[in-house]
């Protein structure tokens, strides 16, 4: 009996290891195969299953212009995957009893205040996490993005957009709550954070590659250029969206972080968060409707927890998050049950990290029914990830510079200007570099921009005339998935 016990054991063990290789041997496939058909600038992909890491390999370069290889220690900015570490960082406070999820918003930060007074009043810890704050998806994004707003700012001019939902009503992801969320942090720690998501996660983690230090990572000669376009593109300091980005990490010590989240907060030694903490935070806080496309793919549930999303497909359930921002796509998937996490880190704007993640919960699955990589091809040949549009061609104004010319504001994001240069008119909205255009006309009271920042299509600036014919404000219609021009209506001072 206890040689067939032996024997037993070494058959489990066999049947693991021969487990781990064919989904490493797979993944590695698919991935090859998905930078081929993508055309991809660069990407880092890691594979980790039972604590250890069974896959990891750089393709590509950091940078197209001088042909710097990525390698598997490349630093990237993650975007969105900070959220999680904003989220982790509340529940440390929660576990120290410094406050609890339940607890009000203002008790904590009393400068909170949010456009209806009843919001202020009702709103929770949690639900700056939870993404059901009455607003659409990234509204408010244009205050931190490109401006030096502070958090204060950001906050205060926030509170004069109204929402779009009632309170708690429905799904709408936001940056901005995570940036207040960062406040409370701050608040209650004394730490700010950067300071805290660095020393209570990233050093007590191992975590040697991160940071959360914008001038450290430029610092760093091992960093991956973001590509707008397959062309590089200056990396950007985010310090004012702190809380909602502003992680900069690599491949393994991602999976660093995720194998603590797989082990219920355990990593070695140290419990960075109880398993209960862990539990709340990859739980369902707000249900997600699910496309008739989706449910035709396996996925019938989907949901937010607190900086994590939550769903099924097939008979997988993910904990996952995805990061983007300009020239940078990201993601990391964790499969709880499978103690099994894929990150995919890419510094381009196709939708390869998907692709690859789908194929991998195939293959965790033993299927493989779908082709992710060619499903997903056309989206990103389509230039479905910008939304760009044609606009007309050059036509003559029925104004003059010199009526257009002026200082204009809008209540909710600030000032705006438009003055000439010789011949030229200029816009500039706000304070930063890249807001800025020529006002090209296009007939009637419409006048084309193309700012600096190429992230951003075209768009179009059109002016409004008071009974007397006279300019009084503009909107802009600039239609992109990311960043909401449509919430401005500015007004000529």
């Amino acid at each position: 009996m206890h040689n067939m016990k032996k024997i037993f054991t070494l058959v489990l063990l066999v049947s693991c290891f021969v487990g781990q290789a064919q989904l490493a041997i797979e993944v590695e496939k698919k991935a090859q195969s998905a930078f081929e058909t993508f055309e991809q600038t660069g990407a880092v992909v890691g594979l980790l299953e039972d604590g250890k890491t069974t896959f990891m390999k750089a393709y590509g370069v950091a940078n197209s212009q001088n042909k710097t290889a990525l390698n598997e220690n490349t630093v990237f900015q993650v975007a969105s995957l900070s959220k999680a570490f904003t989220a982790a960082s509340i529940g440390i406070l929660v576990d120290r009893k410094a406050l609890s999820w339940d607890d009000l918003v203002i008790d904590h930060y009393p400068e909170f205040k949010l456009y209806d007074a009843y919001v202020t009043r009702n709103f929770k810890i949690k639900d700056l996490l939870s993404h059901h704050n009455g607003y659409n998806t990234f509204d408010g994004d244009l205050l931190w993005y490109e401006s030096n707003y502070s958090t204060e700012e950001i906050m205060d001019r926030f509170a004069r957009l109204a929402p779009k939902h009632g309170f708690r009503e429905k799904y709408g992801y936001s940056n901005i709550m995570f940036i207040a969320a960062a406040k409370v942090i701050e608040i209650k720690s004394g730490k700010t954070w950067e300071e805290f998501v660095q020393t209570e996660i990233m050093d007590v983690l191992d975590m040697t590659r991160s940071t959360t230090d914008f001038d450290r990572f430029m610092a760093d000669n091992n960093k991956a250029y973001p590509h707008i376009e397959k062309k590089p593109d200056a990396h950007r300091n985010y310090n004012n969206g702190k809380g909602a980005v502003g992680v900069k990490t690599t491949a393994p010590d991602l999976l660093k972080w995720a194998n603590m989240w797989l082990n219920n907060g355990v990593a070695g030694t140290d419990t960075l968060l109880k398993a209960a903490t862990v539990n709340y935070i990859q739980n369902a806080h707000t249900a997600m409707q699910v496309s008739q496309r989706n449910k035709d793919q396996g996925t019938f549930h989907s949901s937010a927890g607190l900086g994590w999303f939550l769903k099924d497909q097939g008979n997988i359930s993910t904990v996952s998050h995805s990061g983007g921002l300009p020239g940078l796509i990201l993601n990391l998937c964790l499969v709880p049950e499978k103690k099994s996490a894929l990150v995919v880190l890419t510094n381009d704007e196709t939708l390869f990290p998907f692709a690859l993640t789908n194929e991998y919960i195939e293959a965790l699955k033993g299927e493989d029914k779908t082709d992710w990589i060619a499903l997903y091809k056309p989206y990103s040949d389509n230039g479905l990830v910008k939304n760009r549009i044609e606009l007309p061609k050059k036509a003559k104004s029925w104004l003059t510079n010199l009526e257009v010319a002026g200082i204009y504001t809008d209540a909710y994001y600030g000032e705006a200007r438009v003055f000439t240069e010789g011949s030229k008119l200029i816009f500039r909205m706000g304070k930063g570099k890249q807001f800025v255009s020529n006002l090209l006309p296009m007939g009637k009271t419409n006048y084309r921009i193309r700012f600096k920042d190429h992230f951003l299509p075209d768009g179009i600036v059109t002016f409004s005339l008071d009974s007397k014919g006279n300019v009084d404000g503009f909107t802009i219609d600039l239609p992109n998935p990311d960043f909401h021009f449509y919430n401005l209506d500015f007004k000529k001072n």
